[in-house]
């Protein structure tokens, strides 16, 4: 073989191996290599209890599968079963084999209803949070959606039969049972939103001016509305769903879409006086604003002051005689005349419990919400309970976030007297207890509040004769419904011509009114009344008058309802006379005094030149030695309190 071949060959046989090797990695008459695949298999137990997202199908491997149990009406997710096991509606899977899983609800309990929450994008539900959360039964959730930076809140979807304002992006949900809902968030146009601002006759809006505005959206656009001399400021009307206080001269507006509206003023009329409010730094008076404001003679302006962050509220100072209580923040004040005040405000740290704060029921394994404010504390907080009123503690959250709220899931044992503290850990001497006692794991009417169970009288000054009115109310503020409710009053016996009203009864022997009021149900109430007049009395005769609400499931309380007493006012007319005037030494002197007035009964008193010679209405006396002598009677009502006096000058002659 010469060169030349072997060279040949050795080139063709490289070119054979080479499509050898080509056709054996393509290998195309087989087609294309498929990926592994695995069966996902999904079950409800019971049937019809619920429904499983997304249901079986096939997955390649190492894919990620999230699955979620959904319980239908009347149930509640209780676990899954086969594959995997979490008591959580919401799994993972990564799909490395075949995977059967079964999803198990239960029929829901009246006291257990689930809640789940979402929410799109754009945002997140902070109150409660998102996912499932137990609560009992008929209890109000608060509900808070917060919009991330360049979103708005939009509306509440899902089962929101119970939400309190699905518009709304801070309301409550009702539990009645289970359900779902999401918060639904939308992107906040670019575009800006036009403000136009207009008044009425009697004043200008001096901020931002009137006119068309445009304002970038979501923002706080301040207001001010200036009456002119002899006016006051009424309202803003118009488009004012995002006015902080549409009462306020001086607010704000929050630009969510474009907006007319219009400052109102009305004339001052006469009988009216001047609020002038102000504040120290640190806080805001938001009801009903600052600056001068014009109310009726006689109006009880509601008052808010609310302190900016780190600060905290004090109390009123200036005209503040009619304030209800000048170391509270929210109260009201009389216009009984022009009044100015402050609302004074401190930096110094603080905490302050909310809730509870004194007569809740809190059964015991439900999840309640304890909540409260602070002001300059750094670092987390402790909480605390006590079941004694307040005697003794013993921890039960240690080291949370001091963001105001915490929520517990309610333990025995139970107690009448059950209070929360709520305590620094960075400063051991900043904490704050509950105001009142609060009640765990006891269910019972209640007619002990005296907000809601008292007397009143239509009269508390009176003379004889006079028509009283007296009002029993009544509400059970317990949690749980009174049956057998009777309401007993006994009359005092100063009053006469008893007649009840609203069905009572009156039984004159032992002077008892009864009620026979049935059922009362939770938060329920009412009122009962009657009449009676006064008997002839002494001055100053106080008439104690109370009742007492039973029921089947309380003993009598007569506490709630506060004693009325009822002042009389007795005036006395007195005349007297002194027969003869001019008399001799020896002979008979007659005294004689007659008076009018509603007293049953008199004290008297004659007396001749300061010395008592009688006490009774009418007396003779023998006058002993010549002269001028002052002859006085004074006469005093039973009760000691009234009286009326005159004198007589009489002439006594030696005798003849």
């Amino acid at each position: 073989m010469n060169r030349k071949k072997l060279v040949g060959i050795i080139i063709a046989c490289a070119v054979v191996a080479a499509v050898a090797i080509v056709l054996a990695i393509l290998r195309p008459w087989e087609g294309p290599v498929s990926a592994q695949t695995y069966t996902l298999t999904t079950a409800v137990n019971p049937p019809g209890t619920g429904l499983v997202s997304p249901s079986g199908r096939q997955y390649e491997s190492g894919v990620q599968v999230t699955i979620t149990a959904s319980p239908a009406s009347g149930y509640t997710f209780d676990h899954w079963s086969g594959s995997a096991s979490d008591t959580s509606p919401t799994i993972s899977i990564t799909m490395d084999h075949d995977y059967s899983v079964t999803a198990n609800f239960v029929a829901a309990s009246v006291d257990r209803c689930d809640l789940t929450i979402s929410s799109t994008q754009g945002g997140s539900v902070t109150t409660p949070g998102e996912g499932m959360f137990t609560y009992s039964f008929g209890m109000v959730v608060n509900l808070v959606a917060t919009p991330a930076s360049g979103y708005q809140f939009v509306e509440w979807t899902g089962d929101v039969g119970s939400i309190a304002n699905v518009n709304a992006a801070s309301t409550t949900i009702t539990m009645n049972g289970s359900y779902s809902i999401r918060a639904n968030l939308e992107t906040i146009p670019v575009s800006g939103y036009s403000l136009t601002v207009s008044s009425g006759a009697g004043g200008l809006i001096t901020t931002p001016g009137e006119g068309t505005f445009l304002c970038d959206p979501g923002v706080v656009v301040s207001l001010v509305a200036t009456p002119a001399t002899g006016y006051y400021f009424v309202n803003w009307t118009g488009n004012v769903g995002t006015i902080a206080n549409v009462h306020a001269a001086s607010t704000t507006i929050t630009m969510n879409g474009d907006s007319s509206i219009t400052g109102n003023f009305a004339a001052v009329p006469a009988g009216q006086y001047n609020l002038t409010i102000s504040t120290t730094a640190g806080g805001a008076v938001t009801t009903p604003g600052e600056g001068t404001f014009t109310r009726n003679a006689g109006t009880a302006v509601n008052l808010v002051a609310s302190p900016a962050s780190g600060y905290h509220f004090v109390n009123w100072t200036g005209d503040v005689g009619t304030i209800a209580d000048v170391n509270d923040a929210s109260t009201t004040i009389i216009m009984s005349g022009d009044c100015t005040i402050t609302a004074n405000f401190a930096s110094s740290p603080s905490i302050t419990v909310t809730s509870p704060n004194g007569g809740e029921n809190w059964n015991t394994g439900s999840i309640q919400t304890i909540t409260w404010t602070s002001f300059g504390v750094t670092g987390d907080v402790c909480i605390d309970i006590a079941r004694d009123g307040g005697s003794s503690w013993s921890e039960i959250i240690t080291n949370t976030a001091n963001d105001d709220s915490q929520s517990w899931t309610v333990a025995g044992p139970a107690t009448t007297q059950a209070r929360i503290r709520v305590r620094s850990t960075s400063d051991g001497s900043i904490w704050d207890i509950s105001n009142g006692n609060f009640v765990i794991g006891l269910l019972s009417p209640d007619f002990s509040v005296n907000t809601y169970n008292y007397k009143e009288v239509s009269k508390t000054f009176a003379v004889v004769a006079d028509v009283l009115t007296f009002t029993i109310h009544y509400r059970n503020t317990g949690n749980m419904d009174a049956t057998g409710v009777v309401i007993t009053d006994v009359v005092d016996t100063n009053l006469g011509d008893v007649t009840p009203q609203d069905g009572g009864s009156y039984n004159a022997e032992t002077r008892a009114i009864t009620w026979n009021i049935g059922a009362v149900a939770v938060n329920a109430g009412g009122t009962v009344q009657f009449t009676a007049v006064i008997r002839p009395l002494c001055n100053d005769t106080v008439i104690y008058n109370s009742a007492t609400i039973d029921s089947d499931q309380t003993a009598p309380e007569d506490t709630p309802t506060s004693m009325i007493w009822v002042t009389i006012d007795v005036s006395i007319i007195l005349t007297s006379d002194v027969s003869p005037d001019s008399t001799t030494v020896g002979q008979v002197t007659n005294f004689i005094a007659t008076v009018s007035g509603p007293a049953p009964s008199y004290l008297w008193s004659w007396a001749v030149n300061g010395t008592e010679v009688a006490t009774t209405q009418n007396a003779s006396y023998t006058f002993t030695s010549a002269g001028v002598y002052n002859v006085s009677v004074s006469v005093t009502d039973c009760g000691g309190n009234a009286n009326a006096y005159s004198c007589h000058n009489v002439t006594v002659n030696p005798p003849s």
